[in-house]
């Protein structure tokens, strides 16, 4: 059977299974850990028992979050409503497997990049958060659907790449910025995707979303400056934890924010966002990063909110971060290594 498969998953397997370990150890100790905060509101299948009726019910009224309700079954139904563990085990699970998704998109490029790329993902301390908090469950479905959908897109499976964002809507309704990342992924990497049916395609979905959003959700959608550069703030934030991963929480930071560093905050995302776009499509990785994270936390700028930002909030940006990492060092491996064989040819 390991023979059947391609030389570059077979050499990924071991770093894979090293990391999916290290994923394993590293939380172990969730698995000890009772429902607190959004938890005991916002995961709400874990706090009793409901019927088929009850739970037909849900899945119905929430088709948005439909796939993260159905987990919530599945834990009740082999470890019970109200044993935490099930739960805890079961997100554990859930960002084992994202991290695998992680080396399957990248599982061309070389060993090392590969590696960065996957440990990144796996083990960076902006994580935890995300994968400790039952309630931040629709956070881990989403990236699988994210993941998926730009596995596809590098093959240049425009189904594949539906059926990706159809997975990550399903485990959270902000997830339909898949829409956006999927062509912004297919124009770095230059993969032979069809980008213009895909934009086409992708107007129906997104205007029907936000009716609904705002609609039956009853969520208006609207312009505020002072939510934007509350929100610039945070993903500044989120920034350098992911280079420096001490001190404040983002959620913490963002509370109580001078005017004045919000101000400033806005305008270096603009400055920067102005950079990416008119500079980056020389496929700057940096650029992709940031335009990625605009990309993935858009809701946030036009959607009110009760607060702002928290951490679990980022494991979508992640993504691209991780893989914008792996993706520099495959690009520059690769540029060192055809340096050195011209250098021998002359």
């Amino acid at each position: 059977m390991g023979q059947s498969l391609p030389a570059d998953l077979r050499t990924s397997a071991l770093p894979s299974a090293l990391l999916t370990a290290a994923v394993l150890v590293v939380y172990a100790p969730t698995l000890g850990y009772p429902f607190v905060y959004e938890d005991l509101n916002d995961a709400e299948a874990s706090q009793r028992d409901y019927s088929a009726a009850e739970t037909g019910a849900i899945l119905l009224h929430r088709p948005t979050r439909a796939l993260t309700f159905a987990t919530f079954e599945i834990n009740k139904a082999l470890f019970g409503a109200q044993n935490p563990v099930g739960f805890h085990a079961g997100s554990v699970a859930l960002h084992m497997l994202v991290v695998l998704l992680v080396g399957l998109v990248v599982h061309r490029w070389s060993p090392p990049a590969a590696l960065l790329a996957m440990g990144l993902f796996a083990l960076h301390p902006l994580q935890t958060e995300a994968v400790a908090y039952v309630s931040s469950r629709a956070e881990l479905l989403a990236a699988c659907g994210v993941l998926l959908a730009l596995w596809a897109t590098s093959a240049g499976s425009v189904a594949g790449a539906w059926l990706g964002v159809v997975v990550a809507t399903m485990g959270k309704e902000t997830a339909v910025v898949a829409w956006g990342l999927v062509p912004l992924w297919a124009a770095w990497t230059r993969a032979p995707f069809p980008l213009r049916p895909w934009l086409w395609t992708a107007v129906l979905p997104l205007a029907v979303g936000a009716w609904v959003y705002a609609h039956v959700g009853h969520v208006p959608v609207a312009f505020d400056l002072a939510q934007v550069a509350e929100t610039s703030t945070s993903i500044w934030r989120m920034v350098g934890l992911f280079w420096l991963p001490v001190g404040f929480t983002i959620d913490h930071d963002w509370q109580g924010v001078p005017a004045l560093w919000q101000g400033a905050a806005l305008v270096a995302t603009a400055g920067l966002t102005a950079w990416a776009i008119t500079l980056g499509w020389a496929r700057s990785w940096l650029a992709l990063a940031w335009l990625w994270t605009l990309v993935a936390l858009a809701p946030r700028f036009v959607v009110p909110t009760a607060e702002g930002l928290h951490e679990h909030h980022f494991y979508a940006p992640m993504i691209g971060w991780c893989l914008c990492a792996g993706g520099w060092l495959h690009e520059t491996s690769a540029g060192r290594l055809e340096g050195t064989l011209r250098h021998g040819e002359d």
